[in-house]
């Protein structure tokens, strides 16, 4: 489930798509069932030589456990457990053992999880001798996965995955393909944590086509589905919703496709989340529509009265989201009887949440939603109106009321912590404070307990909130601390988190991040707060990088203030909701701190103006006009402090938001621009990523591009003049090898050139697209294209051969996606995945002979022994006095990274 209770709130939920096929208990030497629906009944092979109670008592727990009731499933199975003891039954003991480690995963009790499946391990072991071959091996193959799942569960993914590489060995001895599929999955995840994207991958793909062969329709689609949730959980949303597609279309039962079509519809709705961060509005509405189809079909064939719910609660969620306030007041009514009849389980938990929080939202005003309903960013204009009266207040406390009392009756902490927070937000919302905040710790406190961060720092966020609104500031202060820390003990592997979770980060992560930083620079703050915040959004600049990546970047070394350049001056500019924060950092001295009281609404239209202004030369007046009012709001407030300091030479720009689509050197006091004023300009998301120092070697570049039009994959890219010409201007003592041009500029030369490990700096003129969609971010070869993770590949390989990373990496003829506002995160992305140091790169498709100029310009002021950031602003001004004054011809241009 895509939305809140399928969702932010499941952590470490171990998915249904997994623990089925460890489950099943096969005493005999059929294949193992899996990747049924988690609410669906587990039927087992009855081994006639064990005692019935045994047997009856496993299956009991099976279903217990299906049915998401983990407690009772624990006890049962303990019972289950002394019955095969006394029969001396070595199979029966290690699969109740594994059981019970999975559902103590799942309540949280990591110290029981790991001592059952060690137990159930070393009785495998010992007894490897007595039970037939094919069956000791499914059963090891189950047991390590659930040890693999273990391991994940608490961070240690280097030994989850090899965990994971021994099942599917076991797996394969035993032939059990259901088992090989899980465990491969399985592996696919570590490796996308551990960063080795490519791998994992292929790993997918090729799974992919091997389930394709399976002539087992059931099986096939079944193992498609939890395929097509494998490749949702690495962030490969594309691929994942083809094959989806094709697993509803061979579904062979009404079942399994109801199954399939709930987990499409997901899919797409975090396809449309991708959409809309890229300014892809058409795309986006045409995934609303999709979505709302698929969850209403999966409603309609769904098998259990429970993935009717989900998949209905889903589709009232996403109608609510998209704006569809009217379509949504008519739809909740029917849900009610449904939701009433459910039995207490831990989905049932959530589905009454996510049903309560769409009611809340849609009491709200559509103009002015809550912390706690997503701003409406749909393509689709939203209904001012519900068209019907709101929903009584009644009812959602009733739906959150059933699922806390469900929590309690299933014995499920987890789920109950996230209840009362919710329970909470709804006395918050009709100004019963106190209350609210009793509810939230009491949440709190039982998240605590089990240890688990993924679920306390959206309670910690909410405590915050609830004490600001006390005016207690210092402790709201300490609770966003908590908050933040909770995020950053996940932050280093965002895909630990069941798939069920993974955040839209724009709705978890991000908020928590500026509410803190808001409250920290809130009535003159202090050298120690402004400190906190530089660092806070430095952790959310890495946290969107992780994001973007998909792997780890906790590993980077801090850079302590000798390692910075003591002629260069920080600017960290924070977009508040009501002012524009700025702090000014410079080597040395107290930071310094101002602020702008401009709404964010109206700086963000500002800056999406003047970036689409700055795109046509014959909008100039427009441009300037807009360049105006940021610098007033952005640099003006530093003029007398950068006065006083006049050893600063460079700029370094660590910019928030839609100010990384701003050129900084085309903002205007009313006669110059910045650039104009005498400092060159760089910009430096999360400096530890970038580590500022001055090459110590020449550059030796290897050069290249297309300037002959292309047609690839049914996209027409219009020939580049000049191409030649500017590869040309690059002095010859820079160049490695010629210059790779048209149809020598492909995969393989590229890949041999850069095998040699001699190179340190790449200048490609070739059009590609930056955007903050790994799979938007391309560069165009002849008659192919280079993704992003494909160049990160390549360039890393390079890397390790050189054994260090690339110094410089030119790319003069690309753009930033349209509408996406952290487009140069997708550069800068691109840059920290392939290892480079610096990247020059374009906003907007810059004018080819006025490209052709400033690189041969850059160039020349390097070889004098100018920085980057100064070659940079040289070769800018020289564009700028030499009748290029339009800032479209000269301002395109960033420099991001290493400055030196």
């Amino acid at each position: 489930m895509r939305h809140d209770a399928r969702q932010r709130f499941r952590a470490l939920v171990l998915s249904g798509l997994f623990w089925l096929s460890f489950l099943t208990t096969t005493l005999g030497h059929l294949p193992a069932s899996f990747g049924h629906s988690s609410t669906g009944h587990v039927l087992a092979q009855v081994d006639e030589t064990s005692p019935v109670d045994a047997q009856q008592q496993l299956q009991q727990g099976i279903f217990l456990y299906s049915s998401e009731q983990y407690a009772e499933a624990i006890a049962v199975w303990e019972d289950a457990l002394a019955a095969f003891i006394r029969n001396d039954n070595p199979i029966g003991q290690a699969l109740v053992l594994n059981n019970l480690s999975l559902a103590h995963q799942q309540l949280g009790d990591w110290e029981a999880a790991e001592q059952t499946v060690q137990q159930s391990l070393s009785l495998l072991l010992v007894s490897e001798g007595l039970i037939p071959a094919a069956e000791f091996h499914e059963t090891m193959g189950k047991v390590l996965n659930t040890q693999g799942e273990l391991f994940w569960a608490q961070g240690q993914t280097e030994q989850a995955l090899a965990r994971w590489k021994d099942a599917v060995n076991q797996y394969q001895q035993a032939a059990h393909t259901p088992g090989v599929v899980i465990a491969q999955i399985n592996q696919a995840k570590a490796l996308q944590s551990l960063g080795l994207n490519a791998q994992a991958t292929d790993l997918l793909s090729d799974l992919y086509q091997a389930l394709l062969q399976v002539p087992d329709q059931e099986l096939k689609s079944v193992g498609l589905k939890s395929l097509g949730q494998a490749l949702r959980r690495i962030g490969e949303l594309t691929l994942a919703q083809e094959v989806l597609l094709r697993g509803s279309q061979l579904a062979p039962s009404a079942t399994v496709k109801g199954e399939i079509l709930l987990e499409l519809g997901n899919t797409e709705q975090d396809l449309r989340q991708q959409a809309l961060a890229t300014g892809r509005a058409a795309e986006a509405k045409i995934l609303i529509e999709q979505g709302l189809h698929h969850y209403q079909e999966a409603a309609q064939l769904a098998a259990s009265p429970l993935l009717s719910v989900q998949a209905r609660v889903n589709r009232l969620s996403l109608l609510s989201e998209a704006g569809l306030r009217a379509d949504a007041a008519s739809y909740w009514h029917s849900m009610v009887p449904a939701l009433a009849e459910l039995p207490p389980s831990r989905s049932a938990v959530y589905a009454n949440l996510n049903f309560a929080r769409s009611l809340i939202c849609l009491r709200q005003p559509a103009e002015s939603p809550t912390s706690s309903c997503p701003e409406n960013t749909s393509p689709i204009e939203p209904d001012v109106t519900l068209g019907a009266a709101p929903p009584p207040l009644e009812t959602i406390t009733h739906s959150v009321t059933t699922a806390v009392n469900h929590s309690r009756q299933i014995q499920d902490t987890l789920a109950e912590s996230f209840a009362l927070g919710q329970l909470g937000q709804l006395y918050a919302l009709e100004d019963q404070t106190a209350e609210a905040i009793a509810l939230t710790e009491q949440g709190l406190e039982l998240a605590e307990n089990l240890q688990i961060p993924e679920s306390s720092f959206r309670l910690y966020r909410q405590l915050g909130q609830l004490l600001n609104q006390t005016g207690d500031r210092q402790a709201a202060i300490a609770a966003y601390e908590q908050a933040v820390n909770a995020l950053e003990l996940i932050r280093g592997n965002l895909l630990r988190i069941n798939s069920e979770v993974l955040f839209s980060f724009r709705e978890n992560a991000e908020p928590i991040y500026r509410e803190f930083v808001d409250l920290l620079l809130a009535a003159e703050p202090s050298e120690a707060s402004l400190r906190k915040a530089i660092r806070n959004i430095d952790n959310l600049q890495r946290t969107e990088l992780e994001n973007f990546l998909g792997c780890d970047l906790s590993q980077l070394i801090e850079i302590g203030e000798e390692a910075i350049d003591p002629t260069a001056a920080k600017i960290y500019p924070i977009i508040l909701p009501e002012r524009l924060a700025i702090i000014l950092d410079i080597s040395g001295q107290p930071l310094q701190y101002y602020e702008t009281p401009v709404p964010r609404v109206q700086l963000e239209k500002t800056l999406q103006n003047l970036r689409a202004y700055l795109t046509e030369p014959g909008l100039t007046p427009e441009a300037i006009a807009e360049a105006t009012k940021v610098y007033q709001w952005l640099i003006q407030p530093l003029e007398p402090h950068l006065g006083n300091n006049p050893q600063i030479q460079t700029l370094v720009f660590v910019p928030d938001g839609t100010l990384r689509n701003i050129p900084m050197g085309v903002l205007y006091d009313g006669e110059t621009y910045l650039l104009e004023k005498g400092y060159s300009i760089a910009i430096a998301p999360r400096l530890e990523l970038f580590r500022p120092q001055k090459s110590s070697q020449q550059l030796s570049i290897l050069a290249g591009g297309v300037e002959i039009p292309q047609l690839v994959e049914g996209t027409a890219f219009p020939p580049i003049e000049g191409v030649a010409a500017e590869l040309s201007e690059i002095p010859n003592q820079f160049l490695a090898t010629p210059p790779l041009l048209n149809e020598q500029f492909t995969l393989e030369n590229i890949e041999e050139r850069l095998s040699t490990g001699q190179l340190s700096a790449i200048h490609w003129k070739t059009h590609g697209v930056f955007s903050s969609n790994p799979q938007g971010t391309f560069l165009v070869t002849y008659r192919n294209t280079i993704d992003a993770n494909t160049l990160s590949q390549l360039v890393q390989n390079s890397r390790l051969r050189r054994g260090e990373p690339l110094e410089f990496m030119a790319l003069s003829a690309c753009e930033t996606a349209q509408g996406d506002d952290r487009a140069v995160l997708g550069l800068a992305g691109l840059a920290v995945r392939a290892g480079v140091r610096s990247t020059l790169s374009t906003l907007w498709r810059a004018e080819d002979n006025a490209n052709t100029l400033l690189m041969a310009d850059f160039y020349r002021f390097l070889q004098q022994g100018e920085t980057k950031a100064q070659a940079l602003q040289h070769a800018q001004l020289n564009l700028l006095e030499g009748g290029y004054t339009a800032p479209y011809y000269w301002a395109t241009y960033v420099l991001v990274g290493n400055w030196l």
